[in-house]
């Protein structure tokens, strides 16, 4: 009947929308993740406005994990709210100082999303 096909259209949609938003939160997270990492790896450098900036505004603590070699993608992105490290980290790539950090769900960050990346 021609009710049972709308209904049927229409739930192929709703799955098609979930598959389509779970396709786009992985990429954006994957994007996000190869972002902070190159941030780290600049960070790393001996002479770089970021390194400058997280030692003259980032906790004592918070620097001491950065210097792990592999410090958690959080602890990054946390460290981009102090805004002088996010304008020198902007400066560093060249990006526009009006230019925000994409507001993304801390779910992009870790949880079932991580998983799902790093553990195929």
């Amino acid at each position: 009947s021609e009710k049972q096909a709308i209904a049927t259209i229409s739930k192929n949609d709703n799955e098609i929308d979930f598959y389509k938003k779970l396709a786009s939160a992985i990429t954006l997270r994957t994007s996000l993740e190869r972002f902070l990492i190159e941030i780290n790896n600049q960070y790393l450098m001996d002479k770089s406005l970021i390194r400058d900036a997280v030692l003259q505004h980032a906790p004592t603590d918070v620097v001491k994990q950065l210097n792990n070699t592999n410090p958690k993608k959080t602890l990054i992105n946390k460290v981009l709210s102090i805004k002088q490290v996010k304008n020198a980290v902007w400066s560093q790539f060249g990006f526009p100082d009006d230019c925000d950090m994409p507001d993304l769900p801390t779910d992009y960050l870790y949880g079932a999303l991580s998983e799902i990346i790093h553990n195929p």
